[in-house]
């Protein structure tokens, strides 16, 4: 299984290619009122294609073909919500940490349809965790900087 992050238009969604199951998905909080087509521009097409490239590169020529023919379906979560555009990229993080290529039906994510509360609360872990990761090089200024803050809030609390 293969998870893409995908921009197109300032608006984040993710391309789940399947081979297993033989399929792509087009995991997007945002429901389409527009063809995939229109919506998508050529991400899909293209994303195959390099794909396919790659399995060719490493000598898989089997894999490309079956990369080659998948269809890009849209999939249709319960959670997806046109009024919270501008947090693509905290539903993106979330299906890209919970999508395992089973159904919709199958797969629970934490989203529900209109809360803003979960959203802020993933947000609130993603910056967290991005900021104490061993990868960040300035987890300790950062961290260092938290602990001064917090003294000097604790100090005006006495």
């Amino acid at each position: 299984m293969f998870l893409f992050s995908v921009r197109e238009r300032g608006h984040y969604h993710v391309i789940s290619v399947v081979l297993k199951k033989m399929k792509m998905g087009i995991i997007d909080n945002c429901p389409a009122h527009t063809p995939n087509k229109a919506k998508y521009g050529r991400a899909p097409a293209d994303l195959q294609a390099f794909l396919a490239s790659f399995f060719v590169a490493i000598k898989l020529p089997d894999r490309a073909d079956c990369v080659r023919h998948l269809k890009p379906k849209r999939m249709h979560m319960s959670w997806r919500d046109a009024t919270i555009l501008e947090d693509s990229v905290i539903y993106i993080m979330r299906h890209m940490e919970s999508y395992l290529g089973q159904g919709v039906s199958n797969w629970e994510c934490g989203l529900v349809k209109g809360d803003r509360d979960i959203l802020n609360d993933l947000r609130k872990r993603f910056m967290h965790d991005i900021l104490v990761s061993n990868i960040n090089m300035h987890k300790h200024s950062v961290i260092q900087r938290a602990l001064e803050y917090d003294c000097k809030i604790s100090a005006r609390a006495s």
